[in-house]
């Protein structure tokens, strides 16, 4: 079920801001973009959030929320293509390390416990940029009119859209 709702066909109907990312408030290093989404035959509502590091490019994220129809789950990520990021070891005794590029999913296991953080991990070749992983991205959660929000990206989406 959680494959189908993230590869179903969707498009954008609003996004903030309209044009390239905004500075978050809070921390002058990211930058920040939201769009609302529901899929093509009007069933299912999401939201989909950038957040990029300025000072290091390859710090990101971009995720897929599903707005359930369950009141106890709410809104979940269920996507979450992240690039190279460090991580707080759990122990204290060992230094914090840089990831890989890596992806976040939830299943219905997890959904089930009501765990809404999407805690299966998968590292990932499919990009090394904020860019290319916003094109896998595009192509895996099914949006069909990207191109429409990201119109300087044209001769990318020739590409990508021929990519198989």
């Amino acid at each position: 079920m959680i494959d189908y709702i993230i590869d179903h066909p969707k498009k954008i109907i609003e996004a903030s801001p309209a044009k390239g990312m905004s500075q978050d408030k809070r921390n002058g290093f990211v930058m920040r973009k939201k769009m609302i989404l529901t899929s093509c035959d009007g069933g299912h509502e999401f939201d989909v959030f950038f957040r990029q590091n300025t000072k290091f490019y390859e710090q990101f994220s971009i995720g897929l929320r599903y707005h359930t129809h369950d009141k106890q789950l709410g809104k979940v990520i269920i996507l979450r293509y992240n690039g190279q990021h460090t991580t707080k070891a759990k122990d204290s005794s060992k230094d914090d390390h840089p990831s890989n590029f890596h992806i976040h999913r939830t299943n219905e296991s997890l959904l089930a416990k009501k765990i809404t953080e999407p805690s299966e991990i998968e590292i990932t070749e499919k990009y090394s940029t904020f860019d290319s992983a916003r094109f896998h991205f595009f192509k895996a959660t099914g949006i069909q009119n990207a191109n429409k929000y990201f119109p300087q990206d044209e001769k990318q989406w020739d590409i990508f859209n021929h990519d198989t």
